[in-house]
This record gives C-alpha cells, sequence and structure tokens, in this order.
C-alpha cells in the first residue's frame, strides 16, 4: 500500500511541473533533424518564390516607365519637329472682310512659333473699297502662306423716309420720300409696291433702297394728296 501512495505522488508531480511549464500531458516527440532539414528547405523555397515575384515586379514597372517616358519625349520631340517645320499658323485662309471697313492683315496671324507676329512680313494690299478677292502672301523666315481676302458689301443700306404732301397735280417720285439714304455703295430707290394714287387722302407707301451688292431695305412712309383750293396769282 505505501509503494502504490508513492507512485502516485510522484504522478501528481510530474503533472504539476508540466502544468507549470505549460507542456502538454502526453509527451512531445522530440523533432528530428531530417524533419528540420526539409522544414528549412520549405521555408528556403518559398523565400525564393517571393524573391522571384518581387523582381519580376520591379522588371515589370521599369519597363512600364522606360515605354511612358518615351512614348512622351517622342510626342514633345515630334511637336517640336513639327514647329521648326511649320511655325506660322493662320487663323484663316479665306478670309471674308465688310467693305469700306478697315482692314489689318496681322489679325490673321494666330501663332507665331519661336518669333512676334511683328516678325512676320506681308506682301499684298487689299482695297476695301472696292468688292473682290485679294490675295496676300504671309512670310516669315523661308516659310511662306498664301491667304484670300474676299471683301464683300453684306450691309444693307440706312434709309430714312419723311412724309410727302402735295396736291393732285405733282407727279409721285420715290425721291419725294427720302430723307436720308446711308451705304458703302451706289444705291437704287424705287418704289416697293405701286398704286393709285391720283384721288384725294392718305395713303401708305413702301420705299425699297437696293445697292450694287443686291442688299435691301425697305420702309414704310405716309403720302398725303390734297386738292389745291388756291387759284392763279
Amino acid at each position: 500500500i505505501t509503494c502504490k501512495c508513492k507512485r502516485d505522488d510522484s504522478e501528481d508531480e510530474r503533472n504539476m511541473q508540466q502544468r507549470n511549464t505549460g507542456a502538454p500531458r502526453s509527451a512531445r516527440r522530440p523533432v528530428s533533424r531530417q524533419e528540420q532539414l526539409r522544414s528549412e528547405a520549405g521555408e528556403r523555397r518559398t523565400s525564393s518564390k517571393y524573391s522571384k515575384r518581387r523582381k519580376r515586379l520591379i522588371r515589370h514597372r521599369r519597363r512600364l516607365f522606360a515605354a511612358i517616358a518615351a512614348v512622351f519625349f517622342l510626342i514633345i520631340g515630334g511637336t517640336l519637329l513639327f514647329l521648326n517645320i511649320h511655325p506660322l499658323f493662320l487663323k484663316q485662309e479665306l478670309i471674308h472682310h465688310e467693305m469700306t471697313e478697315v482692314f489689318d492683315p496681322a489679325d490673321n496671324i494666330r501663332f507665331v512659333f519661336g518669333g512676334k507676329v511683328s516678325d512676320v512680313k506681308v506682301e499684298g494690299s487689299v482695297d476695301v473699297s472696292v468688292p473682290g478677292d485679294y490675295k496676300l502672301t504671309y512670310v516669315y523666315g523661308k516659310v511662306s502662306r498664301k491667304v484670300t481676302v474676299r471683301v464683300q458689301d453684306t450691309t444693307p443700306p440706312e434709309l430714312l423716309l419723311k412724309t410727302c404732301i402735295t396736291d393732285l397735280a405733282e407727279e409721285i417720285k420715290p425721291e419725294l420720300f427720302i430723307d436720308q439714304v446711308k451705304d458703302a455703295a451706289e444705291t437704287m430707290i424705287r418704289f416697293e409696291e405701286g398704286g393709285d394714287w391720283s384721288k384725294e387722302g392718305d395713303y401708305e407707301v413702301r420705299i425699297a433702297a437696293e445697292d450694287a451688292s443686291g442688299n435691301r431695305t425697305v420702309e414704310t412712309t405716309k403720302l398725303i394728296r390734297k386738292r389745291d383750293s388756291t387759284g392763279p396769282e
């Protein structure tokens, strides 16, 4: 009986030591040398795969940055080459200009690469008082650009009328109703619509003014016809 108690006491002490050291009750099997070598080899393989993946990623990023830089410098280089070949930029090659208005050829220059607008020479002239097409040449260094200036009259005449008061004997003409006419070109005055104005009374009259370019203005005025009751002196 005494021996059994002693064995029980020694087992209790071993269990108490295992609890204090955190070890499981069942004894752990020691790791063999081969298992340790296999574990280390697995870790080295994992580390090698990660390292290779990281190197591939770095190479990919470098290639991407190189491609972006190449495209950027290609665009810049191409732009500079184009600007050196074509340094003069104009707004229009066919310029529509209103007759009698002041014309400045420099207003048609949009951009001059490597220079100023004042560096551009203009060969040719434009007569804004005569409708027609005029040729101009813009010259900057060795570069020249040709344009056409089309002078035209697109503005209708300004027509100011007055009321005409007359007797039944006077011949009615369009000029009797004109107070003022303004236009850049010669203007023709006529009645827009004819009528019978031979009797005494008030009439509405439409007068048309048309210039040489076909621009028309129509205005309305009044004709008052009265019987002449005054006898000869």
